[in-house]
C-alpha cells in the first residue's frame, strides 16, 4: 500500500500549495478533485517525487448517472468522460465515480440499469485512455450489500473496479465483510473514520472503524490508500498533519 491524501483536506488552498504540503508531510501521492482543483483543460503536472494517481469529484451528486432525467444523465456522463481525459493528462490511472443515487420515481432495477448504461458509456472512453473506473460505495441507498456491490462491478466488465471507502461502510455494514467480498477487485481506497454514536465522520483513530481488523484484508492491495476528510477550521495544514500521524499507526496494523 502507498500513502496518499485527498486534496479536500487542505480546503481552499491553491493546488500547488496542496501538492507541496502533501509532499512535505510524507504523503506519496495526492488525489485531486475534478471541478475543484482541476478541469479538463488543466496543464497541471505533478512533481517528479509526487504522484497524482487518481481523480475524484462531487459532481455526480449534482448529475446522477441514473437520474430519471435524460439530460441530467447526459451531463453526468460528460463529467465522467472529462474526468477520464483529465486523468490521462495528469498521469493518473483511476477515476472515482459515484454510480448513481436512489430515486423513488423509478424501480430499483431501473436505477441499476441506468447506472450501468451510463458507466459503460464513460468506460468506452476511459479504456481507450488507459484509465480504470473505480466505482465508489457511498450513501446513495443503492448497492448496500457487499455481494450486490461486487456483482454490479463484475457485470460492468473490463476497466472497472471497486473504489472502497472504509468509513462509508460503517453505518450500513462491517468493513471486513466488504473487503472479503472485494478481494482482487479494489482499484482505490479511501480512509476516513466514523463515530457510530454521534453518526458523523471524525478524524482517523477517533471513530469506530476497526483498523486492526481492516488492515490485514488490504495486505494484497498495492495501490494508494487516500485519506479523505475535510480541513480543520483553525488551520489549513493541521488536519493533514494529524491524518499523516494517524496513518503511521494504522499502517502498522498491516501484515
Amino acid at each position: 500500500m502507498r500513502l496518499g491524501v485527498n486534496a479536500w483536506i487542505f480546503g481552499s488552498l491553491p493546488i500547488d500549495e496542496k501538492i507541496s504540503m502533501a509532499r512535505k508531510l510524507g504523503f506519496e501521492g495526492i488525489e485531486l478533485n475534478y471541478g475543484d482543483d482541476v478541469q479538463e483543460e488543466s496543464g497541471l503536472k505533478a512533481p517528479n517525487d509526487m504522484a497524482l494517481p487518481s481523480l475524484c469529484t462531487s459532481l455526480f451528486w449534482r448529475y446522477p448517472l441514473n437520474s430519471p432525467d435524460e439530460e441530467t444523465r447526459r451531463k453526468g456522463v460528460s463529467v465522467g468522460i472529462s474526468m477520464a481525459k483529465t486523468a490521462a493528462k495528469l498521469g493518473a490511472s483511476v477515476i472515482l465515480i459515484v454510480p448513481g443515487v436512489n430515486n423513488p420515481s423509478l424501480s430499483y432495477d431501473q436505477l441499476l440499469t441506468l447506472s450501468a448504461s451510463s458507466l459503460k458509456q464513460i468506460g468506452k472512453v476511459a479504456r481507450d485512455l488507459g484509465i480504470t473506473i473505480g466505482v465508489e460505495n457511498v450513501w446513495n441507498k443503492l448497492l448496500y450489500s457487499p455481494v450486490e456491490y461486487a456483482t454490479f462491478i463484475r457485470e460492468l466488465g473490463e476497466g472497472f473496479g471497486a473504489y472502497f471507502d472504509v468509513g462509508n461502510v460503517m453505518e450500513i455494514g462491517h468493513p471486513t465483510q466488504w473487503l472479503k467480498e472485494l478481494q482482487g477487485m479494489i482499484v482505490g481506497v479511501h480512509f476516513k473514520d466514523y463515530d457510530l454514536q454521534s453518526k458523523r465522520f471524525v478524524p482517523l483513530l477517533q471513530g469506530d472503524v476497526p483498523w486492526k481488523e481492516v488492515m490485514p484484508f488490504l495486505s494484497s492491495y498495492h495501490g494508494f490508500v487516500m485519506v479523505e476528510q475535510g480541513p480543520y477550521r483553525g488551520h489549513p495544514y493541521q488536519a493533514a498533519i494529524d491524518a499523516r500521524a494517524a496513518m503511521s499507526t494504522i499502517f502498522s496494523y498491516a501484515v
